[in-house]
Protein backbone atom coordinates (compact mmCIF):
# COMPACT_ATOMS: atom_id res chain seq x y z
CA UNK A 1 0.00 0.00 0.00
CA UNK A 2 1.31 3.35 -1.17
CA UNK A 3 1.17 5.49 1.70
CA UNK A 4 1.34 2.90 5.04
CA UNK A 5 1.98 4.44 8.40
CA UNK A 6 5.59 3.29 8.33
CA UNK A 7 6.35 4.49 5.33
CA UNK A 8 4.76 8.15 6.38
CA UNK A 9 7.05 7.85 9.78
CA UNK A 10 10.13 7.27 7.18
CA UNK A 11 9.28 10.43 5.07
CA UNK A 12 8.85 12.80 7.76
CA UNK A 13 11.57 11.59 10.04
CA UNK A 14 14.75 13.90 9.64
CA UNK A 15 16.97 10.89 8.41
CA UNK A 16 14.92 9.90 5.74
CA UNK A 17 17.26 11.74 3.35
CA UNK A 18 19.83 9.58 4.90
CA UNK A 19 17.48 6.10 4.28
CA UNK A 20 17.34 7.72 0.73
CA UNK A 21 20.80 7.85 -0.20
CA UNK A 22 21.70 4.51 1.12
CA UNK A 23 18.72 3.31 -1.20
CA UNK A 24 20.10 5.23 -3.79
CA UNK A 25 23.66 3.70 -3.03
CA UNK A 26 22.21 0.38 -3.04
CA UNK A 27 20.09 0.73 -6.27
CA UNK A 28 23.72 2.19 -8.23
CA UNK A 29 25.30 -0.75 -6.44
CA UNK A 30 23.31 -3.61 -7.69
CA UNK A 31 23.10 -1.46 -11.27
CA UNK A 32 27.12 -2.43 -11.36
CA UNK A 33 27.24 -5.10 -10.57
CA UNK A 34 24.63 -5.78 -13.20
CA UNK A 35 27.35 -4.32 -15.74
CA UNK A 36 29.89 -6.09 -14.52
CA UNK A 37 28.28 -9.67 -14.70
CA UNK A 38 27.89 -8.46 -18.10
CA UNK A 39 31.47 -7.53 -18.80
CA UNK A 40 34.14 -9.76 -18.67
CA UNK A 41 36.64 -8.98 -16.10
CA UNK A 42 40.59 -7.17 -16.75
CA UNK A 43 42.88 -9.94 -17.74
CA UNK A 44 45.21 -10.14 -14.88
CA UNK A 45 48.11 -7.92 -15.27
CA UNK A 46 51.16 -9.84 -15.91
CA UNK A 47 53.94 -9.36 -13.03
CA UNK A 48 57.18 -10.44 -13.21
CA UNK A 49 56.16 -13.24 -10.51
CA UNK A 50 54.05 -14.87 -13.18
CA UNK A 51 56.32 -14.97 -15.59
CA UNK A 52 59.11 -16.11 -13.31
CA UNK A 53 56.72 -19.18 -12.78
CA UNK A 54 57.36 -19.92 -16.69
CA UNK A 55 54.16 -22.32 -16.10
CA UNK A 56 50.83 -22.72 -17.09
CA UNK A 57 49.93 -20.14 -15.34
CA UNK A 58 52.45 -17.68 -17.17
CA UNK A 59 50.88 -19.27 -20.38
CA UNK A 60 47.61 -18.36 -19.29
CA UNK A 61 48.24 -15.33 -18.02
CA UNK A 62 49.95 -14.40 -21.44
CA UNK A 63 47.29 -15.73 -23.43
CA UNK A 64 44.14 -13.80 -21.80
CA UNK A 65 46.26 -10.90 -21.53
CA UNK A 66 46.23 -10.56 -25.28
CA UNK A 67 43.53 -12.64 -26.30
CA UNK A 68 41.90 -9.59 -27.70
CA UNK A 69 45.25 -8.49 -30.23
CA UNK A 70 44.47 -8.99 -33.38
CA UNK A 71 48.00 -9.41 -33.84
CA UNK A 72 48.63 -12.07 -31.34
CA UNK A 73 45.84 -13.81 -32.51
CA UNK A 74 47.40 -14.10 -36.06
CA UNK A 75 50.68 -14.95 -34.53
CA UNK A 76 49.16 -17.73 -32.59
CA UNK A 77 47.63 -19.35 -35.49
CA UNK A 78 50.94 -19.19 -37.23
CA UNK A 79 53.17 -20.68 -34.96
CA UNK A 80 50.51 -23.28 -34.40
CA UNK A 81 50.31 -24.42 -38.06
CA UNK A 82 53.73 -24.44 -38.02
CA UNK A 83 54.18 -26.87 -35.09
CA UNK A 84 51.31 -28.85 -36.99
CA UNK A 85 53.70 -28.60 -40.29
CA UNK A 86 56.61 -30.08 -38.55
CA UNK A 87 54.64 -32.61 -36.68
CA UNK A 88 53.59 -34.37 -40.01
CA UNK A 89 57.10 -33.77 -41.49
CA UNK A 90 58.30 -35.67 -38.44
CA UNK A 91 56.17 -38.41 -38.75
CA UNK A 92 56.43 -38.87 -42.43
CA UNK A 93 60.57 -39.06 -41.73
CA UNK A 94 59.76 -41.34 -39.24
CA UNK A 95 57.55 -43.72 -41.16
CA UNK A 96 60.35 -43.58 -44.04
CA UNK A 97 63.03 -44.75 -40.98
CA UNK A 98 60.72 -47.35 -39.93
CA UNK A 99 60.42 -48.63 -43.12
CA UNK A 100 63.58 -48.85 -44.07
CA UNK A 101 64.53 -50.76 -40.91
CA UNK A 102 61.95 -53.53 -41.74
CA UNK A 103 64.16 -53.74 -45.30
CA UNK A 104 66.88 -54.65 -43.65
CA UNK A 105 65.58 -56.66 -41.30
CA UNK A 106 66.38 -54.66 -37.85
CA UNK A 107 62.36 -54.32 -36.78
CA UNK A 108 59.97 -56.80 -37.60
CA UNK A 109 57.60 -56.55 -40.80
Amino acid sequence: NPRSPLRKVVETHPSSRKITAINAIRSYSAEQTEIYSIMPPSPPSITYEILSEQNATTTNAIIEHYSTSSEFLSLAKSEGDGILQRDDEDASKLQKGIDIAKEKGVLDP
